[in-house]
C-alpha cells in the first residue's frame, strides 16, 4: 500500500502521512470554526428576540398629526394642478421649458 501511495502521489509513505495529518487537522479546525458560527448565530438570534420584545412607540401630537394632514392635502392639490397642466399642454410651453432650461445651465456652472 506504502507503495502505491508513493507511485501515485510521488511522495514518502512518511511524507505522505505528514500531509494527511496536516489535511486532518485543517478539517478540524475548520468544523470548530463552523460550530462556534452556528452557536454565536444563535446567540445572536435569542438576543435579537430579547430586543424585538421591547415595545417602543411614537405618539404625535394633534398639531404634527394636523401638519402631516395638511401637508398631504397641499400635495394632493399640486398633484392634480400638475395633471390637468399635462392634460391640457400647458405644462410644456416653450417658455416654461426656456426658462427651466436657464436654470438647469446656470445651476451648472
Amino acid at each position: 500500500m506504502e507503495l502505491n501511495n508513493e507511485k501515485k502521489t510521488g511522495m514518502s509513505a512518511g511524507r505522505f502521512a505528514d500531509v494527511q495529518r496536516a489535511g486532518e487537522a485543517h478539517s478540524a479546525e475548520l468544523r470548530r470554526t463552523v460550530e462556534r458560527a452556528r452557536e454565536g448565530s444563535e446567540e445572536i438570534r435569542e438576543r435579537s428576540k430579547a430586543l424585538g420584545a421591547k415595545n417602543d412607540f411614537i405618539e404625535l401630537s394633534g398639531a404634527a398629526l394636523g401638519e402631516q394632514s395638511a401637508a398631504d392635502e397641499a400635495r394632493e392639490a399640486r398633484l392634480e394642478e400638475l395633471k390637468g397642466a399635462i392634460a391640457d399642454g400647458s405644462l410644456f410651453d416653450r417658455d416654461r421649458l426656456a426658462k427651466a432650461a436657464e436654470r438647469l445651465l446656470a445651476s451648472e456652472s
